[in-house]
C-alpha cells in the first residue's frame, strides 16, 4: 500500500504520525509512506523512483519481450529504462502491474500508474494540499459527506455495480485515470495525459494466427512464477487455455488448479455444475493437482466472510457480489501458495475477444447451444464496423439483426426514435449504449431506468460523455471502433464484477494475481483484430484465434468444449443466480435488514434519484416479493450498495 502527502498535508502527516503508515521517502513538502513492499531505484541524474506491484517484461525495440525481476537482476535494467529517456516512453516499454512515483531533482514528484493504470491511485487536491493513497485509508476517518451521483448511477444502472475508473462514490476524492500522472511541485498540483491514439482494423491471416499464439504465450510465460503456478479454473477456453501454456513452458509440477463449487441456496447446490465438471476434466487432462473450493452461501461461515471483507472492499470500491466469491477461491489458497506463487484467471478475455458477448446469454432461453453462441456473435456485430457505417449513415433501423434483437426488449425506449439525431449525437448514444445502459443494444435510452430522474440522466450522461467519452465520439469510425471500445473497457466493466473485484479478493489474501489477456501487446493486437475473426456475422466462432490456438498449437482437450455449459442457467432460463442469491441464500435476511429505514437515502439525491422506487424495491424485498428483470437488477445493485456501504 502506499500513501503520498503533498504540502501542507505533509505537514500535518509529521505532527500526527499515523501509526499504519511507514515513511520511506522525506522531502521538502513531500511524504511517501509504504504500508508493504516497493521497489527503490537511484535513476541517473539524481532522480528517485518507487515502485509498488509488479513488473513482467520490457518490451524491445524489435517488439519481443524481456522478461524482468525486480527481485533478482531487473534493478539496473528498470533504471536504465526511466532514465534514458521521458516518463512516456519508460511507461511505454514496460508491461506490468505497479503504480510509480517519480522524484525528480527539483523536488517535483510524479504519480503514475501502468499502461492501463490497472492499480488505483485515489488522491484529493485542495488548496495547499494534496494526498493520494492506493485505497481510501487516508480518507475513511473523516470523508466528507459529499456523494458524486454519476459514480453512484453508474453503480445502480450498470452490470458489474462499480463506480467508472475516475470516480469514487465521494466528490472530494477521485482516481487516476487510464493513461493520466498527478504532477505535484512548486506550482501546486496538476495532470498530464498521455493521449490515445486509436488502432484500425487490419487484414489477419494465418501469420496472425501464429502471432496470436505466441503473443498469448509470451504473455503467460513472463508471468510465470519460478515456484508454483495457481489456476482458477472455470473449465471455458479462456482459463484452461492459459492452464495449457503453463504445462508448456513451465510443466505440470509446477502447476495447480482450483474451481470453485457454487452454493446459492439449499436448493441450488449444483448451480455451476457442468462448469465445475469439465473444470475436473480439463484437470485431470493435463494431470495436474486440482481442488474443488466450495462457495457455500447457504452457512453462517458465508455471512462471516461477507461482514468480515465489507470494510476492505470499501476502501477499495468494490461494490459486486463476485468479489465475496473470489474471496472464497483466495482464501483457500491462502495457507497453501507461498509468496512468490502466482495465481492465474482467465478473466477479460471475453471482452477483449468478442466485446463480453461470448456466454450464450444473448438469446438465452434456446435450447441450441450453437444457435446461442451465434447469437452473442449478433450482439457484437451491433457494436462493430459494418453496424457502424449504417449508424453513421443514420440507416441503422433498417438492420435485420438490429431488428430482431431490439424486439426482445419490446416496449423499451430507444434513444432517436421520436426525433433524428446529428450524426454526433448517434455516436455519443452508440458508444454510451455499450457502457453505460443496463441493456447493451445500441441507441437503448437511460429512460428505461426508473432510479433516475430526468435530471439524474441529464446529469449521468453528461458526466460519462465529458469525463470518458468526448475523444472517442470526435475520433470514432469503423475502422477504429474496436480500438476505443477495448481502450474503454479499462474505464468500465474491468472496474467491476469480474475484474477489479478478482484482484482485490487476491490483494486481501496476500496472493500474487496475474491476468494474461489484460497483457498490452494482446490488447493491441485485438485492437485491430478485424470482425470476421468472430465479432460479425462470419461463420467463425467467438474467440476465433483463441480457438484456433487451442485446436492447433496447443495440446488442448477441445472434445471437452461440446457443449460449452456453465451454469444451471444456461439448460434452465427460468433459473436466476440473482433471486437464488437474494432470497434465498443465508445471506438474505441480513441483507433485508439492511435495507431498514432506507439507509441509500443518506447517499442517493432526490433531484437525480428516483427514492420513491428505491423505497418500493426495499419494502417489497423485505415484504417477500419476489422480483424479476430489469426491477432484479436494480434491486441487486441497492443490496450490495447498503452491505459494501460508504464513509
Amino acid at each position: 500500500m502506499m500513501q503520498l502527502y503533498y504540502g501542507e498535508a505533509a505537514e500535518a502527516w509529521q505532527r500526527d504520525s499515523p501509526a499504519d503508515s511507514r515513511p520511506v521517502h522525506r522531502a521538502p513538502r513531500l511524504l511517501v509512506c509504504s504500508g508493504g513492499d516497493h521497489a527503490e531505484l537511484a535513476l541517473p541524474g539524481g532522480a528517485t523512483l518507487m515502485l509498488w506491484g509488479r513488473v513482467y517484461a520490457l518490451v524491445q525495440p524489435d517488439g519481443a519481450y524481456r522478461a524482468v525481476d525486480l527481485a533478482a537482476d531487473g534493478g539496473p535494467l528498470l533504471a536504465q529504462t526511466f532514465g534514458g529517456g521521458g516518463l512516456n516512453e519508460a511507461i511505454a516499454r514496460l508491461e506490468g502491474d505497479f503504480v510509480g512515483c517519480l522524484v525528480r531533482p527539483n523536488g517535483e514528484a510524479v504519480l503514475f500508474g501502468d499502461a492501463f493504470t490497472r492499480r488505483d491511485v485515489f488522491y484529493s487536491v485542495s488548496a495547499g494540499s494534496v494526498i493520494a493513497a492506493t485505497d481510501l485509508s487516508p480518507w475513511q476517518a473523516d470523508m466528507p459527506r459529499r456523494y458524486d451521483p454519476a459514480a453512484l448511477a453508474n453503480l445502480l444502472c450498470v452490470f458489474g455495480a462499480y463506480p467508472p475508473k475516475k470516480h469514487t462514490l465521494y466528490r472530494d476524492v477521485r482516481r487516476l485515470g487510464v493513461g493520466e500522472r498527478l504532477v505535484l511541485g512548486p506550482d501546486g498540483a496538476r495532470f498530464e495525459t498521455l493521449p490515445f491514439v486509436p488502432a484500425e482494423t487490419g487484414e489477419y491471416g494465418q501469420a496472425e494466427l501464429r502471432e496470436y499464439a505466441r503473443l498469448l504465450e509470451d504473455a503467460v510465460r513472463v508471468r510465470a512464477a519460478g515456484t508454483r503456478n495457481w489456476v482458477y479454473l472455470t473449465g471455458g477456453w479462456d482459463s484452461s487455455t492459459v492452464l495449457a501454456v503453463l504445462v508448456k513452458h513451465v510443466g505440470r509440477e509446477r502447476v495447480a488448479a482450483l474451481t470453485g463449487r457454487i452454493a446459492l441456496s439449499d436448493t441450488s447446490r449444483d448451480t455451476n455444475v457442468f462448469e465445475a465438471e469439465r473444470g475436473r476434466q480439463i484437470a485431470e487432462y493435463f494431470d495436474v493437482a486440482h481442488d474443488m473450493v466450495p462457495w457455500d452461501l447457504t452457512t453462517d461461515y458465508a455471512v462471516e466472510c461477507w461482514r468480515k471483507t465489507a470494510p476492505f472492499f470499501r476502501r477499495n470500491q468494490v461494490y459486486a457480489k463476485n468479489a465475496v466469491d473470489y474471496f472464497f477461491l483466495a482464501e483457500h489458497l491462502r495457507g497453501r501458495a507461498a509468496p512468490a506463487d502466482a495465481v492465474f484467471a482467465g478473466e477479460v478475455a471475453d471482452g477483449a475477444h468478442n466485446l463480453g458477448f461470448a456466454c450464450g446469454r444473448t438469446i438465452q432461453e434456446h435450447p441450441d447451444h450453437s444457435f446461442r453462441a451465434y447469437a452473442d456473435k449478433m450482439a457484437a456485430y451491433l457494436f462493430g464496423p459494418t453496424f457502424l457505417t449504417s449508424v453513421l449513415a443514420d440507416r441503422y433501423r433498417q438492420d435485420a439483426v438490429y431488428r430482431l434483437l431490439r424486439s426482445r426488449l419490446n416496449g423499451h425506449v430507444f434513444d432517436g426514435d421520436e426525433a433524428p439525431l446529428s450524426e454526433r449525437a448517434r455516436k455519443a448514444k452508440f458508444i454510451a449504449s455499450f457502457f453505460a445502459r443496463g441493456a447493451r443494444v445500441p441507441f437503448h435510452s437511460l429512460r428505461n431506468h426508473a432510479g433516475l430522474t430526468r435530471d439524474g440522466i441529464a446529469m449521468y450522461e453528461s458526466e460519462l460523455f465529458n469525463t470518458y467519452f468526448r475523444d472517442c465520439v470526435e475520433s470514432l469510425s469503423p475502422a477504429n471502433v474496436y480500438s476505443w471500445l477495448l481502450h474503454l473497457y479499462n474505464s468500465f466493466h474491468w472496474q467491476g464484477s469480474t475484474v477489479k473485484s478478482l484482484a482485490e479478493a487476491a490483494r486481501y489474501n496476500r496472493l500474487s494475481l496475474r491476468l494474461p489477456y489484460w497483457d498490452k501487446r494482446l490488447q493491441a493486437f485485438l485492437s485491430r483484430m478485424p470482425e470476421d475473426w468472430g465479432r460479425g456475422l462470419e461463420l467463425r466462432p467467438v474467440k476465433y484465434p483463441l480457438k484456433w490456438m487451442a485446436e492447433n498449437a496447443l495440446d488442448y482437450p477441445v472434445h471437452l468444449h461440446r457443449a460449452d455449459r456453465s451454469f444451471r442457467n444456461d439448460v434452465d432460463p427460468s433459473f436466476s443466480l440473482h433471486a437464488e442469491f437474494l432470497y434465498r441464500s443465508a445471506l438474505a435476511p441480513h441483507f433485508k435488514n439492511r435495507l431498514k429505514d432506507y439507509p441509500f437515502e443518506t447517499v442517493l439525491d432526490g433531484q437525480y434519484f428516483n427514492l420513491d422506487y428505491y423505497r418500493a424495491l426495499a419494502d417489497a424485498y423485505r415484504a417477500g416479493t419476489e422480483e424479476t428483470g430489469p426491477r432484479l437488477h436494480d434491486l441487486n445493485g441497492l443490496v450490495l450498495l447498503c452491505w459494501v456501504g460508504w464513509y
